[in-house]
């Protein structure tokens, strides 16, 4: 008699099934990476898809992917469009003189620290001292576009930041053909292209329930796809039900599945030591009182990110079992030595210590 598959999340097995991973596509791929096959429908999959979306594009991951080498079209970021029903991540500076310049992560870059670029940008002046920014697209920048930002209080000042000499001169071409004079008190200060070092001072990221519960599903699937005890579970036991109902529908608290905490959970890591380019770290903790999976993402040379405690189920087995741990070093390689994948996967040690191979010192 053939196997039936049933989706861990929703219960049917009439439906197209999916080789779900543990990290969201998006942080990268790493070599060898588990995924959990057939335990997953498609539908289930891509709704549980978008609240990862969320995850990449509202939180750290959003400014760090472009330093990791992870980053998508320049049009796609967050920080120049809204994404996932938030607006724009607004990360200002003070930048040559002018207040509140909008800025963007500026990608991979030889130094240690990747710098960030103003985005494309109009920053308005007005004469009582108030100040706007506004994003633009330049290759698409239109007369009409002028006259919708510009509107009838006249800036005394217009300066153009973020963009290429090329997209300069398109934009000096819609304000002509807007009719507007570019005279003495509306001045187009030409683009710059010197980096600014990543400085974030008023920089803002909104989260929900959806960057819950997507870290929730990173933990399940990471439990489900890396346990390597006598206790293995196959996700659709009754104690998981809680769980399975937040990450797939929201149902619940966030605050009773996830807790986010600062500092760090690793020795290596509490002791100052710090790893020589990012990655992620997963650690489960399996007993008969609970079975918990501990997450901080993006641990790298130069930031300290919060790390997430995530509680998939309480007394989960019914005869007693001996406590067990185990966790894994999600790795990036440097952007130049990559080959297929944005990474490896490593084991931790002894008493989870954290393992670098040699070629990653």
């Amino acid at each position: 008699m053939a196997k039936v598959n049933v989706c861990i999340y929703c219960g049917e097995s009439d439906k197209k099934f999916c080789r779900a991973h543990i990290l969201p596509l998006s942080l990268g791929t790493f070599e060898n990476q588990p995924t959990l096959l057939n335990k997953v429908c498609a539908e289930c999959d891509n709704r549980i898809g978008n609240y990862e979306d969320h995850f990449t594009h509202t939180g750290l991951a959003a400014l760090l992917r472009p330093t990791i080498g992870l980053a998508e079209d320049k049009n796609r970021s967050p920080f120049r469009r809204g994404h996932v029903g938030h607006k724009p991540i607004d990360m200002k500076i003070n930048y040559l003189g002018t207040d509140d310049v909008l800025l963007e992560p500026d990608g991979i870059r030889d130094s240690d620290l990747s710098p960030v670029m103003p985005l494309p940008q109009l920053h308005l002046t007005y004469a009582d001292g108030k100040k706007k920014p506004i994003r633009i697209k330049p290759e698409s920048f239109t007369s009409a576009d002028v006259s919708r930002i510009i509107g009838e209080t006249i800036p005394k000042q217009i300066a153009v930041f973020g963009v290429t000499n090329e997209q300069y001169k398109l934009i000096c071409d819609a304000f002509c053909q807007a009719g507007r004079t570019l005279n003495g008190k509306q001045e187009v200060r030409p683009p710059t292209d010197k980096p600014v070092l990543p400085v974030l001072t008023t920089g803002t990221f909104t989260f929900d329930k959806r960057y819950f519960q997507a870290i929730a599903k990173i933990a399940f699937h990471y439990y489900l796809g890396v346990n390597l005890g006598n206790c293995y579970m196959n996700g659709s036991e009754d104690v998981f039900n809680p769980v399975r109902q937040f990450i797939r529908y929201g149902e619940g608290d966030p605050k009773s599945f996830v807790i986010q905490k600062e500092g760090y959970f690793i020795d290596d890591l509490r002791i100052g030591w710090r790893p020589p380019f990012y990655g992620h770290i997963l650690i489960a903790e399996v007993s008969n009182k609970c079975i918990k999976v501990k997450a901080q993402f993006f641990v790298g040379p130069d930031i300290d990110p919060p790390y997430y405690e995530v509680l998939l189920c309480q007394k989960p087995f019914i005869i007693s079992i001996q406590p067990t741990t185990f966790g894994h070093n999600y790795v990036y390689i440097e952007p130049k030595k990559r080959r297929k994948y944005a990474g490896t996967i490593h084991q931790l040690g002894v008493n989870n210590r954290i393992i670098i191979p040699s070629r990653f010192r």
